[in-house]
């Protein structure tokens, strides 16, 4: 997920807590500003990886090999969470909080509290992650909402309002409240009938807490979360049937404030020839309130519909796709180091050639028409030559057997 939802996570998690605690016992004057601090950089510390994310061989492959790795662990977890807990300690002694010893247990307990919540948020993507390295180094994926999900936003924004009398507070939540309509409204991404809903609700949510008592508003926001998760993992139940007994993956994302359009890309071994197939769609799960000609509009692409298929209650439409020979795959992974350590981490890969040059690319990352962030030039390091990768299992494992 986006840095905002954790940050957001992670203040809701702190007042949970801080009410949970507060309730049964004084606290001193700066235990819930530690509070807030510990689970907000924890739930932010693990995507520090950047820090060295590209730095490691090729720009676009160490950022794809390093970015979610060995920081998105349980393992990770123990030192980032003691780290986390050492400098808000620090901080809290230089500002003179006189934390007690039982608050400072709390204060490093939801630093790993956070680590831990951040790895949670991020396996709801299709992205992935993997938790339990070294006793497992496979990826798991969610498939549930998209990197960015407004409705996750004004569920945990709004009651920023109301979680103390800080005006620096208050008036932040305004000012990312506003800059949050403006990316529904103008990015392009979210079509109005997606919008619409997500502004209406905030009304009466607004005005709901604002009749809430203080200690009850950050369990109305974890409930709210996670109706939303309900919701669009539901709507992903109902896409991914259209779709079993076919295919060897499905992988599933859903359009931004949008529980029912899914783009969908599907993995299949055709019988008796060489091949992988690799295949996109746009789905509805919803037709009767959300066509596929509005779920086409949120990519921003004009798209011919013709052969629409209708099936469990939800109609899609097939948007191209790519068929490779599984040998061409299997010799490039078997002869250059990059194309091994890319495929440490693609669930949907396919190569190309343009203009004379191999090309290996991830769907999950290519816009219809664009080809997104993963592309990469196959080919450029032979083996053995090979700088150490990662332990994580291929995603792919079954194309390269």
């Amino acid at each position: 997920m986006d840095n905002l939802t954790h940050s957001l996570f992670g203040t809701l998690t702190a007042e949970l807590y801080f009410h949970g605690v507060a309730n049964r016992k004084p606290v001193s004057r700066g235990f819930r500003k530690a509070l807030w601090l510990a689970s907000v950089f924890a739930n932010n510390f693990p995507d520090l990886d950047f820090l060295y994310a590209r730095s490691i061989g090729p720009r676009n492959l160490s950022y794809l090999m390093h970015h979610r790795g060995h920081t998105h662990t349980l393992v990770a977890a123990i030192p980032s969470g003691l780290i986390v807990a050492l400098v808000i300690l620090g901080i809290a002694k230089f500002f003179k909080w006189d934390l007690g010893k039982r608050e400072k247990v709390d204060v490093i307990f939801l630093s790993f509290l956070g680590i831990i919540t951040h790895i949670a948020l991020d396996f709801l993507n299709a992205y992935g992650v993997h938790p339990l390295w070294p006793f497992d180094n496979r990826w798991y994926y969610g498939d549930t909402l998209f990197i960015i999900e407004p409705w996750v936003w004004m569920i945990l924004l709004i009651p920023m309002y109301f979680v103390s009398s800080w005006k620096s507070i208050q008036y932040g939540a305004i000012s990312v409240f506003l800059i949050v309509l403006g990316l529904i409204f103008f990015s392009g991404r979210v079509i109005p009938k997606a919008s619409i809903p997500v502004v209406l609700f905030c009304v009466p949510y607004f005005f709901f807490l604002r009749k809430t008592r203080l200690r009850h508003r950050p369990l109305v926001s974890l409930a709210g979360f996670c109706l939303v998760v309900a919701v669009f993992a539901h709507q992903g139940f109902r896409v991914r049937e259209n779709f079993k007994g076919t295919a060897r993956d499905i992988i599933l994302s859903p359009m931004p404030a949008n529980p029912w359009c899914w783009r969908v890309i599907t993995m299949e071994l055709p019988p008796e020839t060489p091949t992988y197939q690799l295949r996109r769609a746009m789905v509805s799960s919803w037709p009767g309130w959300m066509s596929l000609e509005q779920c086409l509009e949120s990519l921003g692409v004009v798209w011919p519909i013709r052969d629409v298929t209708r099936l469990v209650g939800t109609e899609l439409v097939w948007m191209g796709g790519v068929e490779r020979p599984l040998k061409e795959l299997r010799d490039y992974h078997r002869s250059y180091c990059d194309i091994q350590g890319y495929m440490k981490v693609s669930r949907a890969p396919y190569l190309w050639n343009e203009d004379g040059k191999m090309l290996i690319s991830d769907m999950r990352f290519d816009l219809v028409k664009v080809k997104g962030f993963s592309v990469l030039e196959a080919g450029k390091v032979q083996s053995p030559n090979c700088q150490p990768f990662p332990p994580w299992v291929e995603p792919r494992r079954d194309l390269l057997e």
